[in-house]
């Protein structure tokens, strides 16, 4: 029996909400697809159908390296690829705490408190 995967990262369920629209916008296809890290296979997605990948926490490089090898563009999330030949989208995180720390403190606010969640979903 094959489990639901269920993304319970507000981030990632914001951006993939926003990919989604864009693309539909835009006429193309959307395809969401968890893989099991256990069973990591290329062939459990069927990449042959998709003109391009938006990838996120993926770390395989064997697995990069055959969608490169297929011709498809790929575009990682919120990660990077050390080799340096894969696009990226990162988050900004230290700004975006300190231009946040900047407006409570714009507004008057002294004593400021941080609270992180899990930190499976804070991109580095």
């Amino acid at each position: 029996m094959q489990k639901i995967k269920l993304i319970t990262s507000h981030f990632y369920n914001r951006v993939i909400e926003g990919i989604e629209e864009e693309l539909r916008d835009r006429s193309y296809n959307f395809r969401f697809n968890c893989l099991d890290p256990e069973n990591f296979l290329i062939e459990n997605i069927g990449p042959e159908k998709f003109a391009g990948m938006i990838v996120t926490s993926v770390y395989h490089e064997d697995f990069f390296e055959q969608i490169r090898n297929l011709g498809i563009p790929i575009v990682l999330l919120d990660s990077y690829f050390p080799h340096g030949y894969i696009d990226s989208v990162l988050v900004d995180n230290v700004a975006g705490v300190v231009e946040g720390l900047n407006y409570l403190k714009s507004l008057g606010h002294r004593r400021i408190a941080y609270i992180a969640g899990d930190v499976n979903d804070i991109g580095s």
